[in-house]
């Protein structure tokens, strides 16, 4: 399988699939060794994940406020002259009357920054957030998924390292028994 990079924030590398459990091992002191290898890969792919779900969630509640967001531009611009209320804080609100002279809006940045737009300016802002927002959160997606199948891919090839740790340990425990009971004189 071959990396894959994510278009938004990690790079993503692939879990291989262990083919040959013996070889692998080989590269460790012992099975149990790999497996705590893959264990780490393991809990770095849940981080991952933990992540992109919690970025995807952050953009899923945005995406709705960017859209009330462009409609209200869109209205101010069909008709200028209304009363609105309008968020103050979370949770509290203002009444406001708009009147014709209204030339442009204010819009949040974040960070405790606002900028007026005219009206074309805040609606190709708008339009422009809203699409990156919709990318994003199937750019996200897409990684999440990715990384659910490289997690899938670590919970195999670690019980496969299990297994051959099991079967690398009756095999020694047989070879001692056999070396132990000695040969059998008749």
């Amino acid at each position: 399988m071959e990396s894959r990079k994510s278009e938004l924030f990690f790079s993503i590398p692939a879990c291989e699939f262990i083919e040959d459990e013996s070889k692998f091992v080989s590269d460790y002191s012992d099975a149990d060794d790999a497996l705590k290898s893959l264990q780490r890969k393991y809990q770095k792919y849940t981080s991952m994940h933990t992540q992109l779900q919690q970025s995807r969630l952050h953009l899923q509640t945005r995406l709705p406020e960017l859209r009330r967001t462009l409609e209200m531009i869109d209205r101010l611009v069909a008709s200028p002259t209304m009363t609105t209320h309008f968020e103050v804080t979370s949770g509290m609100y203002a009444k406001a009357q708009i009147s014709e002279k209204a030339t442009g809006v204010y819009l949040w940045l974040g960070a405790n920054v606002m900028i007026e737009y005219s009206f074309d300016e805040a609606k190709q802002l708008m339009n422009k957030n809203v699409s990156t927002a919709e990318i994003s959160l199937q750019a996200l997606q897409g990684d999440a998924d990715f990384v659910k199948e490289q997690m899938t891919v670590c919970e195999v090839n670690m019980a496969r390292i299990v297994n051959y740790g099991v079967m690398l340990r009756k095999k020694q425990q047989q070879q001692t028994q056999s070396q132990t009971a000695g040969p059998s004189s008749t």
